[in-house]
């Protein structure tokens, strides 16, 4: 019923549209078809001889589905004419009216059939039955979320669905023995048969070119390559190793970073990212949040050989900084930090004390900075990352300090990083097993090589 109502409103809209205003329409489609007139003329005449030619037959009925009979019927062609190029536009009837319409269209009508199946499928794509059927994999599901949320943008932009998990800018953490391997945090001994330790000792590497090279600083220790597989080699280190207490300091060291000297001496990138979160600490959420999603949605993975800051549009952030810089809370944090990597967790800590800022919403980063999103990323959670591990020390020594420590803190990294792979994986032995005997240290150690 409501259908047959709107079918004769839509009818009745119709002809008042027509009574009230046909001079003006037709005028309009009298326009058109005399302006298309030399062309449609050509057309038709290309079309007749040559369908004629190819078919030896006149094919009246097929022509006529592209070109109207006034235009292949030259009997009636010039009487056409002449009433087209003399007609008053309030002459016009309905039904010339349509005629004319049909002209009109006369160049689009070959492509109507491939219209109407465009539209047929397009249309059908979005009822519900197809909506249902619809087969999505993660990339479609992908280029939806992605709309709504840019923040998830930088991983997709080097398809980190196809990329294996530990290579690349984004590979996931080292665990603690592959990061205590990379750094050359331990040396290892072989066992013999009988199960007692040999000898020589070495510093298992994952770089090929290190191998059989003299360690810096240590007489007679060389490095020894071992495949970065935790089955085939890595295992074979299991209850073989000694912590180096001086080489895991330098790394915590270098994972502290420099000193803070002002945010003017940052990478535009971490000087962004200090103040957004400090926006954010003032509740100027919205206004951080606009400032996460432009750096997220304009970050682009730089050249391999490629120095400076990161690849983000940072618009406007120091026009923010402006506004915020002599608040008081602002003034206040950046004296309760020595380092620029403590300085910034404090900043994102302080950040957070206002509201939520996952890690996520900064997943750029990774690639630019593992080692102070590590710092950032582990804040909140229940375990330290080992390739943060002296950023986090440090900055817990500050947090009990209620202020800037200069002097490098360090010794809970240490410890903890020696009782994890002591205490919890046992890598380390615990007690001095014997050494090898004179009979066996003839044997070659190429038996339980490990490369």
């Amino acid at each position: 019923m409501a259908g047959a109502v709107w079918a004769g409103a839509v009818g009745l809209l119709l002809v008042l549209i027509w009574f009230l205003g046909h001079t003006f329409l037709s005028s309009i489609a009298l326009d058109i078809v005399r302006w298309l007139d030399p062309v449609i003329g050509k057309v038709s005449t290309t079309l007749y001889f040559a369908m004629r030619d190819y078919t030896g037959v006149y094919t009246g009925r097929i022509l006529n589905v592209i070109i109207p009979v006034d235009y292949y019927n030259w009997n009636e062609l010039e009487e056409y004419r002449r009433w087209l190029y003399t007609v008053p536009a309030e002459d016009v009837t309905f039904g010339q009216f349509l005629t004319l319409n049909g002209t009109a269209v006369i160049l689009f009508r070959p492509l109507l059939p491939f219209l109407f199946i465009y539209l047929w499928v397009r249309v059908g794509t979005y009822t519900t039955g197809h909506q249902y059927r619809r087969r999505l994999d993660v990339h479609d599901l992908i280029a939806i979320a992605k709309e709504n949320n840019p923040v998830i943008k930088p991983a997709f932009r080097q398809d980190l669905l196809r990329a294996h998990p530990d290579e690349g800018p984004f590979a996931r953490e080292a665990s603690p023995i592959r990061t205590c391997i990379i750094n050359h945090l331990i040396t290892a001994r072989e066992k013999n048969i009988l199960g007692n330790f040999k000898k020589e000792t070495f510093v298992p590497t994952f770089s090929a070119e290190l191998n059989g090279m003299q360690v810096p600083g240590e007489d007679g220790l060389k490095y020894r390559y071992i495949r970065d597989n935790l089955r085939k080699d890595i295992s074979k280190l299991h209850g073989c190793c000694e912590y180096r207490p001086e080489a895991a300091n330098e790394l915590w060291l270098r994972q502290l970073g420099p000193l803070w000297t002002g945010i003017e001496n940052l990478e535009e990138h971490e000087a962004a990212l200090f103040i957004i979160w400090c926006a954010f600490g003032l509740m100027m959420d919205r206004t951080a949040k606009r400032f996460i999603d432009q750096f997220a949605g304009s970050w682009m993975p730089r050249e391999s050989d490629a120095s400076g800051g990161a690849n983000i549009d940072t618009t406007g952030i120091w026009e923010l900084w402006e506004e915020i810089r002599h608040h008081e809370e602002i003034i206040e944090l950046q004296q309760k930090h020595a380092y620029v990597s403590t300085m910034l967790v404090g900043a994102l800590v302080f950040g957070r004390s206002k509201g939520k800022l996952p890690p996520a919403e900064f997943l750029w980063l990774k690639p630019e900075n593992r080692v102070v999103w590590y710092a950032l990323h582990q804040e909140g959670g229940e375990c330290t990352w080992s390739e943060a591990n002296g950023i986090r020390s440090h900055y817990v020594a500050e947090v009990n300090a209620q202020g800037a420590v200069y002097e490098p803190y360090v010794t809970s990294a240490q410890e903890a990083m020696l009782k994890y792979i002591r205490d919890e994986e046992g890598w380390i032995h615990m007690v001095e097993d014997e050494y090898e005997t004179e009979s066996d240290a003839g044997q070659s150690s190429d038996q339980y090589d490990l490369a």
